[in-house]
């Protein structure tokens, strides 16, 4: 249950922070698109599509990759409030993890192999500065992390793209996911980060951040590919 939970809780800094994509720019009509996107989250409820998907060369790593589970995780929110489920589909069990955050406190439901446990809790502006940081910068990637930002505009459509990530936010990824690989004693390189972020008519409609892996251990070598996107969409419930 910590793995699901912790995937879950990844997911969700990562969604809520996406107001935080670009906070101190110095183009300055990039900044307005930005904020222009960042005000529109505040002034109306929106809901989120989340996946996140993995592709490799290797045949034992893809073998590996096809026998996780895919989340399907939706989010839903309206200013402090918010609603968010995790589904996982495997074994014959129905399994997720479901976060409300309501008037203060977040109510929390576990469900897993057949067993449910549920909370609530005070939750605090703290708390969810001490959730984000728990899993370090890379949880919170934005287009000032990164070299070369690029804006183009047809019509209502604004297309940002974001390519060499800089030192500081790498070097934060790299560590995270060697914390979560220290039982193998692994090295990590990631290669071409790229954020790409798509503003229809003032309001977020595609993020999406991609990054190659590169994982070693004593033994072997393994490479694959993450793409992790989210999707708004703002006239659901």
């Amino acid at each position: 249950m910590r793995k699901l939970t912790k995937l879950f809780s990844v997911l969700l800094v990562l969604t809520l922070l996406v107001g935080s994509l670009a906070s101190c720019n110095k183009d300055k009509k990039l900044g307005k698109v930005i904020d222009g996107a960042n005000a529109a989250l505040a002034e109306q409820p929106y809901a989120v599509d989340l996946v996140i998907e993995y592709k490799a060369d290797d045949a034992d790593m893809i073998a590996a990759l096809e026998a996780l589970s895919t989340p399907s995780v939706k989010i839903n929110v309206d200013g402090d409030k918010f609603k968010a489920r995790l589904d996982l589909a495997y074994g014959s069990d129905e399994n997720y993890v479901t976060y409300t955050f309501i008037d203060g406190t977040l109510y929390t439901e576990w469900r897993e192999d057949g067993n449910t446990v549920r909370d609530s809790r005070p939750y605090s502006e703290e708390d969810k500065a001490a959730l984000r940081d728990s899993f370090g910068e890379g949880a919170n990637i934005g287009t000032e992390d990164f070299e070369e930002v690029e804006l183009k505009s047809a019509g209502k459509v604004d297309r940002i793209t974001c390519t060499k990530i800089k030192d500081a936010p790498l070097n934060a990824l790299i560590a995270s996911l060697e914390a979560d690989l220290a039982s193998f004693d692994a090295d990590v390189a990631i290669k071409n980060a790229t954020l790409d972020i798509e503003i229809d008519n003032g309001r977020y409609n595609v993020v999406v951040f991609t990054c190659e892996y590169f994982i070693t251990t004593s033994t072997d070598s393994y490479s694959l590919t993450m793409t992790y996107s989210s999707k708004f969409n703002y006239t659901k419930e």
